[in-house]
């Protein structure tokens, strides 16, 4: 879970992280939101999503393998829409943390 902005050493070390996961051969799902939502967009309204764009697939919607739900309601009050997201990222509520926490091996909370 990354709840920091992208900007902050929090937010890098959730990437590093899920980069230093995947060499490992697991897969990643990263939940977004509050102003984490920032790093998970393209363009001019892109955090560090150039950290994450190896990892995330091509713009034709391909996923890559990474999979990043983001908080709607974080998106809507930042002016961020659906097609400011990275190609892997997938609009989505607070309910896919509980779903992440009954599915998954290990879970880590990047939040100050």
């Amino acid at each position: 879970m990354l709840y920091t902005l992208p900007s902050t050493a929090h937010f890098r070390f959730g990437v590093k992280l899920a980069k230093a996961a995947l060499g490992k051969g697991f897969s990643v799902r990263i939940f977004a939101w509050g102003d984490s939502v920032y790093g998970i967009t393209s363009g001019s309204k892109s955090g560090y999503s150039e950290d994450l764009a190896p990892l995330v697939g091509d713009s034709s919607g391909n996923e890559g393998p990474i999979v990043i739900d983001v908080c709607t309601t974080c998106c809507k009050l930042r002016g961020i829409s659906e097609n400011d997201l990275l190609p892997c990222a997938h609009l989505s509520g607070l309910h896919k943390i509980a779903e992440m926490f009954h599915t998954c091996d290990k879970m880590v909370a990047m939040i100050p």
